[in-house]
């Protein structure tokens, strides 16, 4: 709704990648465990990504902890 489509695709994309990179690797050796890294680590990435290009392009942290009081 802001207009900002292009960055959050690239940001599902990074993600999408990480995900299946640290899959890759970290499966075979550790199983369900891996995947739950890999998951988290991907997910993590992605929305961690889109709160700094929300603060870059739109002007406010969505953070509650980086917030003044």
């Amino acid at each position: 709704m802001t207009g900002h489509e292009r960055q959050l695709r690239w940001n599902v994309f990074i993600g999408a990648v990480l995900g299946a990179g640290l899959g890759v690797l970290l499966i075979p050796g550790y199983g369900l465990i891996g995947a739950v890294i890999a998951t988290s680590v991907a997910v993590a990435s992605k929305n961690l990504l889109c709160v700094y290009q929300v603060n870059q392009l739109l002007g406010f942290n969505t953070l509650a902890i980086c917030r003044k009081i």
